[in-house]
């Protein structure tokens, strides 16, 4: 199934340009990540990548990425990619780490 083409809707690609994703991270994805169920008949796959950057105000060493896709018999369709912030374990301010702790 990782060796079919993939293609990517129209929404897919605007949503890409809003997401701050790029499709090289969506195709590495999908050949790479980690499959999981989704709604609707789709599958979604998650993958983490280097970031070093600005994102919404807080800056992150990784930003994840989420490919949501229908997969076809002759091709893998991208639906909409969504990033999302990494665990809360790699979120970094100016002032530092941020942290799981609980105050122990």
């Amino acid at each position: 199934a990782l060796d079919k083409p993939i293609h990517f809707t129209h929404h897919a690609r605007e949503k890409m340009d809003d997401r701050g994703v790029t499709e090289i991270q969506v195709v590495e994805t999908i050949r790479r990540g980690r499959r999981e169920v989704a709604r609707r008949g789709l599958w979604q796959y998650r993958r983490d990548f280097q970031f070093n950057g600005i994102w919404r105000g807080r800056h992150y060493d990784v930003k994840q990425v989420l490919a949501v896709v229908k997969e076809k018999p002759s091709a893998i369709v991208v639906v909409t990619p969504i990033r999302q912030p990494p665990p809360r374990s790699h979120h970094t301010s100016a002032t530092g780490s941020f942290s799981k702790s609980r105050g122990h």
